[in-house]
């Protein structure tokens, strides 16, 4: 017994000396700096590693950040600076001091890839990127991190080293890089040799060059980095690149772009430009930021990327996902099935944000097509976002938020734009065919949102395009954005949404590097290509949502067709303009309550005119496009039909109610389950009305979505007429009232005339609707 206790004894007496030394080695919080000498290659070259380590806060979920510096290889500033972002912003940053006798030019800036001389190469393991990587692994063993990648940036000489560390190794840890305004690029060109090309360093290889162009990495410069100091390079391949940095930068990320389409390699890469800053590496650092704390789909493991398959989450691995979500976040995240598919498969619908009555109420869509798989892995994204992160809690004080995350889930199944029952859901809105459709709309209505978001993709290949003066073009933007411009939408929600929120997310798009531009598509009118941009049919939920009073947002992601390809990417986008759009919520909560408010009140007072038919003014605008042929962005000046600038063709007073005979029936049964309050006649009653006289009418010969459109002009005429009792009474006055008028005004587009849900008498030309 006193051999065990002795044994036990000296154990404890063991392990209370080593838990001081384990403590000593762990770097402490604040300031501070460390020497790193225990990667063999460089033993006899130490590197100090400057480090800020927030004083709050988990340190395990700290993201973290390597920064380097310029060719002065100053650190002091940057440390300074770059701390008071990490204590604000709650991330881990290191600084290492590469000192310029220990590491010159050739081991520093060109990253250690060749002699000075440029003649030989160095074996892989004496390179100055694996450095860092030993480096992150030091930290790793002496924070409390459970971080597995760190992301990093370099601005100048500093952006040189980024840029040659993220082309020449395959670090398994960096997940991001931010490469700042460097004075010169090595390009992945086989034709030109080292430092200004890849032809004699043998590890470049296809294989690496798809991998580099696939990484996530994002090119800074800035608007006034145009100045030519003496010690910018000026040898005859440097010119080559552009006179300056600014040029430079851009010439090597349109390298980059043709390299990218001629080898037929997804660039995954971005570009920002960052506005009135010089050549500035704190300016720079501080701009780059967003950029390096924006979280991304690979680091939050969403459903498509967890699969580990090379092809989409299936719909059972998104619903592993979602069952995941509401695991981890007991009490946060509430789950409620909408109801069933003609197909046999759930709905999910989730609940998650402020149930105070002051919070603003918030709907998000994804999946409404089914091949459009980005929506439904930006909502997985954002709603872990919004659950993991202060910034998100932060976001969910103020907001109530509904979403429906794969809202088509048996057109996802077979990643088809239809439904099961084979409708296109966002044309669908008003005729409500498809009973998902039904349940959607009834949810929604239910929840009484004050802003809705649409999340979904676009296909960048039209067949307008194909031939277009022998060449072939495709769309080029990473993300559009759809406003409607539809007059029945009230005034104070189409100013806050065009003035305010969507200018909001273009800016974002813009400093995160998203190419971003109005929703437009191209068609053929005769001989002549025009631009159809923005929104305008009830069918599509942006203008649908307006109608119903809401702050609407539709965003289209360039991704149809592309299968996984640059996936992470287009999630990533979604997201960053998903969050974007909480924010401006959040941001604007008191105006937005405000302008939804004013907005509900108009339509219930049922005083603004009825625009019946609407025209867009033309006008001519440049659009960016992608030459196939020549692998090259084009500019054309297009002739534009923008519905943001519409002209009334039909305008009519509004009426206070509707009337609607038993014919209309199916008609009725369709407005009660968009919210419209019907009431009927309890006796028979004369009154004073109008008709509408058809003065033209026509059936569209080409099906569409199971049916023939409809095509009537008519004109008001007073009449009295007797009508029965039950005859279908529909007040104008409710909150409806501006869907209500768009349709059931005969020649309105989209509406029950167009879609034929109101019958036409074809003998006696009459419509069994009238106006009181």
């Amino acid at each position: 017994m006193k051999c065990r206790y002795d044994y036990w004894l000296l154990l404890l007496l063991s392990c209370l000396t080593v838990l001081p030394s384990l403590a000593q080695d762990m770097l402490h919080r604040g300031e501070g700096v460390f020497t790193y000498d225990a990667y063999a290659p460089f033993a006899d070259r130490p590197v100090d590693v400057h480090y800020y380590i927030p004083l709050k806060g988990d340190q395990a979920d700290m993201p973290i950040i390597f920064v380097f510096q310029g060719a002065d290889r100053g650190y002091k500033y940057l440390i300074e600076a770059w701390k008071q972002e990490a204590e604000a912003k709650n991330f881990m940053v290191f600084v290492p001091q590469f000192d310029q006798d220990k590491f010159p030019n050739c081991d520093y800036q060109e990253a250690g890839i060749m002699d000075k001389q440029h003649l030989h190469l160095k074996p892989l393991a004496e390179t100055t990127p694996l450095l860092i990587d030993k480096m992150f692994e030091y930290v790793q063993q002496h924070t409390l991190t459970r971080q597995k990648t760190f992301r990093i940036f370099g601005h100048s000489g500093g952006g040189q080293f980024v840029q040659r560390f993220m082309l020449f190794h395959d670090s398994p840890y960096v997940d991001r890089a931010v490469i700042g305004s460097p004075g010169w690029y090595t390009f992945p060109d086989f034709t030109l040799d080292y430092p200004y090309g890849v032809k004699n360093v043998p590890q470049v290889t296809p294989e690496r060059l798809r991998s580099y162009l696939s990484k996530d990495i994002i090119v800074q410069l800035a608007t006034a980095d145009t100045l030519r100091e003496s010690f910018l390079r000026k040898t005859p391949e440097a010119e080559a690149q552009g006179r300056n940095r600014l040029e430079r930068g851009h010439q090597f990320f349109k390298y980059l772009q043709t390299v990218s389409h001629r080898n037929n390699i997804p660039l995954r890469w971005r570009k920002v430009v960052v506005p009135d800053v010089a050549h500035n590496s704190v300016e720079m650092g501080m701009a780059a930021v967003p950029l390096l704390l924006e979280p991304s789909s690979v680091a939050y493991q969403t459903p498509s990327v967890n699969s580990g398959a090379n092809g989409l989450a299936t719909l059972a691995q998104m619903t592993d996902c979602f069952q995941a979500l509401q695991r981890d976040y007991p009490g946060k995240l509430r789950v409620e099935v909408l109801g069933r598919t003609p197909a046999g498969n759930d709905i999910p619908v989730w609940f998650l944000g402020s149930s105070d009555a002051d919070a603003m109420k918030v709907w998000i869509q994804g999946g409404l097509h089914g091949n459009e798989p980005a929506g439904p892995e930006v909502v997985a994204l954002l709603t872990k976002y919004l659950l993991s992160t202060s910034e998100g809690n932060k976001l969910l004080e103020h907001l109530n938020i509904c979403m429906v995350p794969v809202a088509n889930p048996d057109g996802y199944m077979q990643q088809k734009r239809v439904s099961g029952s084979g409708y296109d859901l966002n044309r669908d809105m008003t005729k409500l065919s498809d009973p998902v459709t039904v349940l959607l709309k009834s949810k929604y209505l239910d929840w009484h949102p004050d802003a809705a978001l649409d999340i979904h993709e676009y296909n960048p290949v039209k067949q307008e395009l194909k031939t277009r003066e022998g060449h072939q073009l495709t769309l080029l933007h990473d993300v559009l954005l759809l406003p409607s411009g539809h007059l029945n939408i009230p005034a104070p929600l189409r100013t806050f949404t065009n003035q305010k929120l969507f200018p909001a997310l273009a800016a974002t798009a813009e400093k995160m590097g998203y190419s971003c531009g109005p929703y437009f598509t191209p068609k053929l009118i005769g001989d002549t290509l025009f631009a159809i941009q923005n929104a305008k049919s009830p069918q599509s939920s942006s203008t649908w949502n307006g109608l119903s009073n809401a702050v609407s947002c539709f965003l289209e992601i360039r991704g149809i067709g592309m299968g996984k390809e640059l996936f992470d990417k287009r999630v990533d986008c979604g997201f960053t303009l998903a969050k974007e759009f909480l924010c401006v919520l959040q941001s604007n909560q008191h105006e937005i309550k405000e302008v939804v408010q004013m907005a509900r009140s108009m339509t219930c007072q049922g005083q603004a005119d009825v625009h019946v038919v609407m025209q867009p003014a033309m006008s001519r605008q440049r659009f960016l496009f992608w030459d196939e042929t020549e692998a090259q962005g084009v500019e054309l000046m297009l002739p534009v039909q923008d519905a943001m600038d519409m002209e009334d063709v039909v305008v009519r007073k509004r009426p206070a109610a509707y009337l609607l005979d038993a014919s209309c029936e199916q008609a009725v049964q369709k407005l009660r389950l968009l919210g419209v309050r019907v009431e009927r006649l309890p006796r028979a009653k004369t009154m004073d009305v109008e008709t509408y006289a058809v003065n033209a009418y026509s059936v569209s010969t080409k099906k569409w979505e199971r049916i023939y459109p409809v095509t009537v002009t008519t004109q008001l005429k007073k009449i009295r007429k007797k009508f029965p009792a039950g005859t279908y009474v529909i007040p104008v006055n409710q909150e409806q009232g501006n869907l209500l008028v768009t349709l059931l005004e005969p020649e309105s587009n989209n509406g029950f005339v167009n879609f034929g849900v109101i019958p036409i008498d074809p003998v006696h030309q009459t419509i069994p609707v009238f106006r009181k």
